[in-house]
């Protein structure tokens, strides 16, 4: 049970910043709106094994830039900023993951296509 609780922080603040926190005052709503992240990057810091890797760390960045942007995005431009950074955070982790093989490099053709 104990595992479950953080989840359901995060998932009970979430709906209370979506259903029940006023658009006013802003200073409010926008800490109700980073509140859960907050929690996100939490649970995902704690998910790390003992010795975690730069791909924790460079996931968890990106985690934290990708907050940054969602509490900035009322100044569009340094939101969208902080959330391009984190994007390249994720880009660095996830590829340095990805090991090559030819079905895998096929795979990527209908998703970019796509996007």
């Amino acid at each position: 049970m104990k595992r479950y609780v953080l989840p359901l922080i995060i998932l009970i603040m979430s709906l209370l910043y979506i259903f029940f926190i006023p658009s006013e005052p802003l200073l409010v709503k926008l800490l109700f709106k980073l509140i859960p992240m907050w929690l996100i990057i939490l649970f995902a810091y704690r998910q790390f094994p003992p010795h975690a890797s730069k791909v924790h760390y460079l996931l968890l960045s990106g985690l934290f830039f990708c907050m940054i942007g969602d509490g900035t995005l009322i100044w569009f431009v340094v939101g969208l900023t902080a959330f391009l950074i984190g994007h390249l955070f994720y880009t660095a982790g996830f590829l340095g993951q990805w090991r090559y093989s030819l079905p895998r490099l096929l795979s990527i053709i209908p998703i970019a296509a796509y996007s």
